[in-house]
């Protein structure tokens, strides 16, 4: 491949990708998750500026110009994978890496050594080295960038499959497979790249697989709640309507409303971010209590959450309960908030009585209303 076919299959999926930030700049919110996202997207940009300036710049230039134009496309193709990986694992948990020092570390020793390995080709030249005639020349280590660019890769996918399997939301089930599915794009191209040396079909591979994460995010945006990244109040609806419709199932499932304890007083104390950040944090709760369930999650609108639950019984929905309290207490100790979180709960149970949507939302409120007095009862002073 000459320098000029390069640039010509290099500069489409660059125009594509500086399409994709300015608009995510414009239409999507400004979630940790899309700054993720936008993270992804330039650094697909700057691997494909790199690329073509160490194809057209090839013989052109001293070797320590060329050394540093392919250090730089390798450090930006790892921080492709290594920001996929950080923007699903945050989808997943609802939590950022920065609140556990030692998961972070885990998470970074690949792109770290990967890094090393990068920075020291021009005096080790394990990596790539550039020969006599100013060329780039593929060293004894080149397969280190692109396997620890898979193990991001792959450890994503893993992650998206799992949860997935897991989750009974349309919505959800889908971006998580949308996810999963970006894998594809980039080991397909790496493997026609390994097979075809001087052709570049890693990059417009990874760029393809941008887009289609970027299109299930618009996509999702009319199902999910943009602030907590669950299910929306209609997807709610969609799904118990369903639910309710499925009567061949003879699991006992219930319906939980949570709502935060008083959540005006941290918005009037702390001001509307951390009013935000406390709902984000509950989300993040539910999502790690309810990990190893198929437990349908959903922010229902304000601080009242819901979760739709196979549950055997009364003592099982009350274990699942402590479970979020616990998840509550954790992430707010990871986060490191000033304030202390805590959620009333009421929940109803499907059945003859209570068989449509309607029914079960206003049982399952008017217990979590009654939950909410007893704790304001339970908090009074004793006489």
């Amino acid at each position: 491949m000459n320098a000029i076919t390069y640039v010509l299959v290099d500069v489409p999926p660059f125009i594509v990708m500086g399409i994709l930030y300015v608009n995510s700049l414009v239409r999507l919110p400004y979630l940790r998750e899309n700054s993720l996202l936008r993270t992804v997207i330039l650094s697909t940009m700057g691997a494909l500026v790199a690329g073509m300036l160490s194809w057209v710049l090839d013989g052109r230039l001293p070797a320590e110009a060329l050394y540093a134009v392919n250090v730089l496309h390798f450090l930006f193709m790892g921080g492709i994978a290594f920001s996929w990986f950080l923007y699903v694992r945050y989808l997943v948990h609802g939590e950022s890496l920065l609140c556990k020092p030692l998961a972070l570390a885990i998470a970074c020793a690949p792109y770290a050594a990967f890094a090393v390995a990068v920075l020291c080709a021009p005096w080790t030249h394990g990596v790539f080295y550039v020969d006599e005639g100013l060329a780039y020349r593929r060293g004894p280590l080149s397969f280190v960038p692109f396997a620890a660019g898979a193990l991001y890769v792959l450890a994503a996918t893993a992650l998206a499959l799992f949860y997935r399997s897991k989750e009974e939301g349309p919505a959800r089930r889908r971006r998580l497979l949308y996810l999963a599915a970006f894998a594809v794009g980039p080991l397909v191209g790496g493997a026609l790249q390994a097979a075809l040396p001087g052709m570049d079909t890693v990059l417009p591979g990874i760029a393809l697989s941008v887009v289609l994460a970027y299109v299930s995010v618009q996509r999702d945006e009319l199902a999910l709640d943009g602030l907590t990244g669950l299910n929306n109040r209609g997807s709610l609806d969609d799904h118990l309507a369903a639910r309710c419709r499925a009567t061949r199932s003879s699991r006992p499932w219930c319906l939980i409303v949570l709502d935060v304890n008083d959540f005006k007083s941290v918005n009037d104390r702390y001001g509307h971010a951390a009013g935000d950040d406390a709902l984000r944090q509950l989300a993040a709760a539910l999502k790690r209590a309810f990990a190893k369930t198929s437990a349908f999650l959903a922010r229902m609108g304000g601080d009242e959450f819901a979760v739709v639950l196979d549950a055997r019984g009364e003592e099982g929905v009350r274990r699942a309960l402590d479970d979020v309290r616990a998840a509550l207490e954790t992430t707010g100790q990871t986060r490191r908030a000033p304030y202390a979180l805590s959620v009333s709960a009421g929940w109803a149970w499907h059945g003859a009585d209570l068989e449509r949507p309607e029914q079960l939302l206003e049982a399952a409120d008017k217990a979590m209303y009654a939950d909410k007095q007893l704790s304001k009862e339970r908090a009074l002073p004793q006489r």
